[in-house]
């Protein structure tokens, strides 16, 4: 199992990469942050594809740290759910009935070499976006092939392990744009035709309490593999 191939369009924004934009620095916060996922046609017009690729994507994404922690679970056809552990630095992941665990230096060296291969351009869009009643500022990034726009909050971010599959992945490992993506859109084509996958943030909770159950592994017969 590999991270990218668990969901390749979900892998598309843990490709995004944030260029030379530094912002001031974050707050690390504890707390949760859940997404809503859909699918429209770049040219808003009825598209029946949109159906059926609804269909592959969850409905939900909730991304979560404690400052020390991190895990993301999505629901849907293709359901998963990841934790970092710091106090005995493994990954867990449960996804498609498999529970594998990798070590996070692991999950880190495959991030470099991968990330290493890919080619950022980065345009700050000069405005900004209201999310969750947060002020967000725009960047257009392309990262190799795949072109997205993220409205980044400066303010907070969730702390995770470098090579985790979140939004800011890029971000964080080359030191560029901090903070928290609340708002995403991912140009992509499916079988030569454009459309636009949408992830806005839809509640942000801080707290212990909110995170207790999303920071424990999904209950299983983990197995250990290097490579994922």
């Amino acid at each position: 199992m590999k991270f990218k191939h668990i969901l390749p369009v979900f892998a598309a924004l843990a490709l995004v990469s944030c260029g030379a934009f530094k912002s001031s620095e974050p707050k690390p916060v504890v707390g949760k942050i859940t997404y809503s996922m859909k699918v429209e046609s770049v040219d808003g017009q009825d598209n029946p594809m949109i159906e059926a690729m609804q269909q592959f994507l969850p409905s939900r994404v909730e991304q979560a740290s404690n400052g020390v922690d991190y895990a993301m679970r999505m629901d849907g056809m293709q359901a998963m759910h990841i934790v970092a552990k710091s106090a005995d630095s493994m990954v867990y992941v449960a996804a498609g009935g498999e529970f594998i665990k990798t070590s996070i230096s692991n999950l880190n060296n495959q991030a470099d070499s991968e990330q290493s291969e890919v080619e950022t351009a980065v345009e700050e869009l000069g405005d900004t976006k209201e999310v969750l009643g947060m002020t967000c500022k725009g960047y257009r990034v392309t990262a190799g092939e795949t072109v997205s726009t993220l409205y980044v909050n400066s303010d907070f971010t969730l702390n995770s392990p470098s090579g985790m599959p979140n939004m800011m992945n890029g971000a964080q490992a080359t030191g560029n744009v901090e903070g928290t993506p609340l708002y995403v859109e991912v140009i992509m084509n499916q079988g030569g035709q454009e459309f636009k996958m949408i992830m806005e943030a839809t509640e942000f909770v801080e707290g212990e309490e909110a995170i207790k159950d999303i920071l424990t592994p999904s209950k299983g017969e983990y197995v250990y593999q290097e490579e994922m």
